[in-house]
């Protein structure tokens, strides 16, 4: 199992494409807020190297990306 963390900064319903290079579209995604409470998101995998994520909430949000 291989794993990729990023931090971005949100405005609220925008969408970000985040590039995990872990060469697999089988991933689970879970995105934080600031404080650490998981945020509900939608998400599609784009490529088997990138997803994007729709966040929709402000601010930072950190996004974890688990393929096998």
């Amino acid at each position: 199992m291989t794993r990729y963390a990023t931090t971005a900064t949100w405005t609220a319903g925008e969408n970000k494409t985040v590039t995990h290079s872990l060469g697999t579209k089988d991933v689970i995604v879970n995105v934080y807020d600031s404080s650490d409470a998981m945020v509900i998101a939608d998400v599609v995998t784009t490529t088997t190297s990138a997803i994007t994520v729709m966040c929709s909430v402000a601010g930072d949000c950190r996004s974890i990306v688990t393929g096998k």
